[in-house]
């Protein structure tokens, strides 16, 4: 069968508007921008997620140091070692650290003096409450302790906390060591570690 011309060109007439219909037409287009966009979004929510979880053990980190300072800061005297005081106290700040858990966090508490020579002397320094240690507040505390001490006599408790985070989502936020630093002053006397400190 042949074709005259005229045919022949109402059907390509025909075929070129079918193209330009389907290249006008949107059905499409929000199925394809959901497939490349849909990985983004989620990888957005779940780091959202992660953030809030590692804010919030930030938060709880806070919480536990300044309890911990405020326990020992109530006391006349403490006692280090795995059945002293500080370890009693130490658990009340695991606690807090709930429903993280507590084998990440450590803790190093010390007491400064004020001396005659205006300088910031260390009582007693315990590194090793909860089960780790965060390093010795004795090359930094004196530094930390000075500006809090006004008066010769006058004394603060400090409290050096760390965590070591572990994130759920370990792919999208990596573990991170969290720190805090609390003060506090003893509210009767100055504090004393009668042991192991």
């Amino acid at each position: 069968m042949v074709l005259s011309i005229p045919v022949l060109a109402l059907r390509c007439l025909r075929n070129l508007r079918a193209l330009g219909d389907l290249r006008r037409s949107q059905l499409g287009v929000g199925a394809l921008e959901f497939t490349l966009l849909a990985p983004v979004l989620v990888t957005a929510i779940i780091g959202l997620a992660a953030m809030s979880q590692a804010i919030r053990a930030k938060m709880l980190l806070t919480s536990a140091a300044s309890s911990m300072a405020s326990m020992v800061a109530v006391q006349n005297s403490v006692t280090g070692g795995s059945n002293g005081t500080l370890n009693d106290f130490c658990s009340g700040a695991q606690l807090i650290m709930q429903p993280y858990a507590a084998t990440g966090l450590s803790m190093a508490i010390a007491s400064y003096t004020r001396q005659s020579d205006s300088t910031a002397s260390e009582d007693w320094e315990y590194d090793s409450a909860c089960k780790g240690s965060t390093g010795s507040l004795a090359s930094s505390g004196s530094t930390l302790a000075s500006p809090l001490l006004v008066a010769t006599g006058d004394s603060v408790i400090i409290v050096q906390a760390k965590y070591n985070y572990m994130s759920p989502y370990i792919s999208i936020l990596p573990s991170l060591v969290l720190t805090q630093i609390a003060y506090s002053r003893p509210r009767y006397s100055r504090v004393t570690c009668t042991s192991a400190c």
